[in-house]
């Protein structure tokens, strides 16, 4: 019998991005023949690690290949590099005696500084999926041989800069990298909208020492580890108890918000079930969106039960006391808004709220605002009735600092 998967919602989830800035360099000094890259992170508010992106500022790189590698079983990493050499326009060659291209025995390596060529590396890059672009992967894609190990600090060619100094992450980042199991185990997954509002501007991204200095227990971590590196393996299975808990609840509450879902559907609709009006009605969504919104024509096929407190937010406080209670906010009727998709969609970025008296306050000036007229004002039979979660959105928008005594509606 298969298992059912969770539903999954970006918007469950508050998300930062870790901006750390990586090189190949040996020393603060060296400047010439090294890669620099950018390593955007996506974590979690438990900093795990959902995705992330790679964009590059220098690149050193070799067209030679560890000859062995084109045998069977084909190394998989070795499809990635030849596409990426392909992308540049440079044949692959195989070095240490590969006959057939004629036996080069040692590499030499080029830099690509052009502005205009890493541009178009780095799009091609943002298109990859974050097992291609691990650490070790790029390394293997520039370098054409298997990456240096740690905990050997002098082999781990790719370094992460934190506190004015270079260290080697790899195996850090791994032990957050939400693993593949975890991922597959939901519908959907697509952070591609977060990614494009952080290519916009929309999103900033926080440093790497910002993120680790944000949580005791993760700077511990990092801290212990970049200072204790022949002691690594001891110290990654002392974090794996520390974060093994976590991971339980993260699994266990996503299983619950999953359930409160399914439940507000049901109660949302059963509103409107009961109403004498309904008949009047072609369907329960078009009597939500008049009883709601007052809209009386041109509704939507595909109105979305929209959470006036985000998912994201009910989760956070709930994790800060695990009572069950709080999660029953997810699927509280009172908690809910018939929107259309793209409505919905510019109100989980924070374009425009609904004040207490629920009339719409624009937040983006650049908005569309056709796009919400129909939404200008929420019924007062229903703003009663969802005053707590309109308080609470609005106390949501002071602590995410934007400065809301100066909009209008």
């Amino acid at each position: 019998m298969a298992t059912k998967k969770m539903e999954f919602n970006i918007n469950d989830f508050k998300y930062r991005i870790i901006e750390a800035n990586v090189s190949s360099a040996k020393n603060l000094d060296e400047i010439e023949g090294i890669s620099k890259m950018r390593y955007y992170f996506l974590v979690d508010q438990d900093n795990f690690i959902q995705d992330y992106k790679v964009q590059f500022d220098l690149i050193n790189y070799t067209e030679f290949t560890t000859a062995s590698h084109d045998e069977f079983p084909r190394k998989p990493q070795l499809t990635f590099r030849e596409s990426f050499l392909r992308m540049i326009g440079t044949p692959n060659k195989w070095a240490n005696g590969k006959t057939k291209n004629g036996g080069y025995s040692s590499k030499q390596y080029k830099d690509i500084t052009n502005s205009e060529k890493i541009d178009a590396i780095n799009d091609w890059m943002w298109k990859q999926e974050m097992y291609c672009i691990t650490i070790k992967n790029i390394e293997y894609v520039l370098c054409g041989c298997n990456p240096g190990g740690e905990p050997q600090r002098e082999n781990g060619k790719y370094k992460v800069f934190y506190q004015d100094n270079y260290y080697t992450f790899n195996t850090f980042v791994k032990q957050l990298n939400v693993s593949k199991e975890i991922r597959n185990a939901f519908n959907g997954v697509d952070f591609s909208d977060i990614w494009e509002r952080f290519k916009k501007g929309e999103l900033k991204a926080i440093s790497f020492a910002s993120w680790i200095n944000s949580d005791s227990k993760l700077k511990n971590y990092f801290n212990s580890y970049v200072n204790n590196l022949s002691q690594y393996k001891t110290i990654n299975e002392n974090f794996k108890k520390l974060m093994k808990p976590r991971k339980l609840v993260w699994q266990k509450l996503n299983k619950e918000v999953d359930k409160k879902r399914r439940e507000l559907a049901k109660a949302f609709d059963k509103i409107f079930e009961v109403s004498d009006d309904s008949k009047s009605f072609s369907s329960l969504k078009d009597m939500a969106l008049n009883s709601v919104f007052n809209i009386t024509s041109g509704f939507a096929n595909n109105i979305q039960h929209a959470h006036i407190k985000p998912v994201w937010k009910i989760k956070k406080e709930y994790l800060k006391t695990e009572n069950i209670e709080k999660l029953d906010e997810i699927s509280d009727p009172a908690n809910c808004l018939p929107l259309s998709p793209s409505v919905h969609d510019i109100y989980d970025k924070y374009y425009f709220y609904w004040n207490e008296e629920g009339t719409i306050v624009t937040i983006n000036k650049d908005m569309n605002e056709s796009e919400i007229d129909d939404y200008r004002q929420i019924s007062q039979k229903y703003v009663k009735q969802s005053s707590k979660y309109l308080k609470d959105y609005i106390e949501l928008l002071k602590e995410e600092g934007m400065d809301i005594t100066t909009l209008h509606s």
